[in-house]
């Protein structure tokens, strides 16, 4: 499934950096509001009845980071137990990384062990993180004590894993816009420091680093044969 935004691009005289693309892909158990968050990123709007993912859905949306149009392609993932088998196959050459846990479901965080350790097993080198703690709509502003002992571990955790915290809200919009924007400006962050010189092309020097990261786990796995 492919959606695309109607906001607008900067115009820009270099037509390198239309060609920038950005791959992040979103992990968490089934029912974390993953889709949601999605839609309410690419579309603005929010659907009480979304249909669990089916393997994966594809989406499309630009943004302006920096003053660079960014094309940000999102995989959003099945967090049900029978598909897991293939979200490798979306998270490898991932250049962000949205971890999503419902904030009333303490298992959906417990549940975020698994994917870091996916993600640190397929990975050589991890790429930018988020912790999106959603659903905060459901909380009120006397939140009880359950869920600020496990917002506090959330925090701890997302700090653990060198990953930034975000509260977020697909029904409300809460922190959507923002979780992605911090991921996209990390993959920027985190790029060679000619990535935005004239003579280069971002989207192949984002490509490259894959390919060096995919290299240098297949010399890793000979060193350790026989």
């Amino acid at each position: 499934m492919s959606n695309s935004s109607s906001w607008s691009e900067n115009s820009s005289d270099d037509e390198n950096l239309q060609n920038l693309i950005i791959k992040i892909v979103l992990l968490g158990q089934s029912g974390s509001g993953k889709t949601s968050m999605v839609l309410q990123f690419v579309e603005g709007k929010f659907t009480e009845n979304t249909l669990a993912t089916v393997g994966a859905a594809f989406f499309i949306q630009k943004l302006t980071i920096e003053e660079k149009s960014v094309s940000i392609r999102v995989w959003d993932t099945s967090g049900q137990e029978r598909f897991r088998s293939l979200c490798p196959l979306y998270y490898r050459n991932s250049n962000a990384c949205i971890l999503v846990f419902d904030i009333t479901d303490q298992s959906s965080f417990d549940d975020l062990e698994y994917w870091m350790d996916q993600l640190k097993n397929e990975l050589t080198i991890l790429p930018s993180l988020a912790l999106a703690a959603n659903k905060n709509d459901l909380v009120s502003e006397n939140e009880n004590e359950t869920t600020k002992e496990l917002l506090d571990k959330a925090r701890k955790y997302a700090k653990s894993i060198g990953a930034g915290f975000f509260l977020t809200s697909a029904k409300t919009g809460e922190g959507i816009k923002e979780i992605f924007e911090y991921v996209s400006k990390n993959v920027l962050l985190r790029t060679d420091e000619n990535f935005f010189k004239p003579n280069n092309d971002p989207k192949v020097i984002l490509e490259e680093q894959n390919k060096q990261e995919e290299t240098k786990k297949l010399e890793e796995s000979k060193s350790g044969c026989c």
